[in-house]
């Protein structure tokens, strides 16, 4: 009977619709995985595009520890290094979110185990799981006394 308020302007002003890059977040967030390979694959929705947190599809898939879209991203060109508006990292993500495997597989495929969020935490220090941060400790010591050891012969 009222179906005309929902058409046109007055509709999105009852019921706004949402972007498509924010529907795939949404749908990353809910393991909506034929909504995320329509958005991704027939609408073309980008694997980088992020919505105005800085939030990328990276980042959702890590944080929810799914695998599978996390392969399929980076086939799509997305970016394991790229922050958020807060500094966090996919790693970050992985890491707070308890997913040792998605830990292991980002770090093979080089993301940053130094990089810092915002309020200067490394994704060891926001790991919520003791074997993902005996994982990244010795990698960010290594890494972390390489720059050390450089920032010394290049400043000599």
């Amino acid at each position: 009977m009222f179906n005309f308020l929902l058409q046109g302007k007055v509709g999105e002003m009852m019921a706004p619709v949402q972007s498509q890059e924010a529907q795939l977040l949404i749908a990353i967030q809910n393991r909506q995985q034929d909504k995320i390979r329509e958005l991704l694959e027939v609408k073309g929705v980008g694997a980088n595009t992020a919505n105005d947190r800085g939030v990328r599809p990276m980042h959702m898939a890590c944080q929810t520890g799914n695998n599978h879209l996390v392969q399929r991203l980076l086939e799509l060109g997305a970016d394991i290094i790229t922050a958020d508006k807060a500094g966090n990292t996919p790693l970050h993500y992985a890491s707070k979110g308890g997913h040792t495997d998605m830990v292991k597989m980002l770090v093979g495929q080089g993301a940053a185990v130094e990089q810092r969020n915002s309020h200067r935490l490394t994704a060891y220090d926001v790991a919520t799981d003791h074997v993902i941060r005996q994982f990244l400790l010795p990698l960010q010591l290594k890494v972390c006394s390489v720059v050390w050891f450089l920032g010394l012969v290049f400043s000599a």
